[in-house]
């Protein structure tokens, strides 16, 4: 970006020193002019490229259907500078918002998840609902793998009590969010119902720290969570996976 601010005011210098000595103006002067509209374009698009990333930040979110992982559908945006809404990617919640903390709900349902006060849709990828279809290990899970109309991609609707998990246990929704506080290094666990989600707030990262983390865990009614998001178990002073736990320095504080 910069270079091409510099080439910028280079390329006015040279127009109005071409302009005052009077020759071959109307040469010069179209020239220039494109080598100006070339030269803004670059900015703009670096300004723009520039604005996406600051604004793109992530807050960690992980689905557990009866003690199994679901793969989320990554659907990041490809070929595209801009994008409205959020997305999922690899265990993480996308958003393109400068606010800091966020209405979970709302961002939820920007990136393609649907929800209702007892049941929850959730796009899966596609080498997971060929895991669902075909692993006859997931058969128990085949009758909630759905195509809906509005997307036609690949979902799991699961509804509370609608589904009985292998273990015997009837399922249900458990969601869990681990609210981190990055300057004392600490995490505590926050159990919201899907009632609340549309008003919950969580703070999101650009990178720099950890972020905030939305688990929903479909199975036997917990008041605890079962299953923590994968970056804060690498950081949590206890429960990383690291020999060496220097680098691990986030606490657990219950509530």
């Amino acid at each position: 970006m910069w270079l091409a601010l510099f080439g910028y005011v280079v390329a006015l210098i040279v127009f109005f020193k071409v302009v005052s000595d009077g020759k071959n103006k109307k040469k010069a002067f179209n020239l220039t002019a494109i080598s100006l509209v070339c030269i803004h374009s670059i900015l703009l698009i670096s300004l723009g490229l520039n604005d996406s990333a600051a604004s793109l930040k992530k807050v960690g979110f992980e689905v557990w259907v009866c003690g199994k992982q679901v793969q989320v559908a990554d659907n990041s945006p490809t070929g595209r500078i801009f994008r409205d809404g959020g997305y999922f990617s690899e265990k993480m919640l996308n958003v393109n918002n400068d606010v800091e903390q966020l209405r979970l709900g709302a961002e939820l349902k920007a990136a393609g998840l649907s929800y209702t006060d007892t049941a929850v849709t959730i796009p899966i990828s596609n080498s997971f609902e060929l895991k669902v279809s075909g692993d006859s290990s997931l058969d128990w899970l085949s009758e909630s793998l759905k195509y809906p109309t509005k997307t036609n991609q690949p979902s799991l609707v699961l509804e509370d009590s609608n589904l009985v998990c292998p273990s015997g246990d009837i399922g249900r929704w458990n969601v869990f969010i681990a609210k981190v506080d990055n300057k004392a290094k600490k995490y505590s666990w926050q159990k919201v119902s899907l009632t609340e989600l549309g008003a919950t707030l969580v703070r999101a990262s650009d990178g720099d720290d950890l972020p905030d983390c939305l688990v929903m865990d479909y199975g036997a009614v917990k008041e605890t969570p079962e299953f923590r998001c994968a970056d804060i178990l690498k950081n949590d002073a206890k429960r990383c996976p690291e020999t060496d736990k220097s680098t691990c320095l986030y606490e657990e504080v219950r509530t």
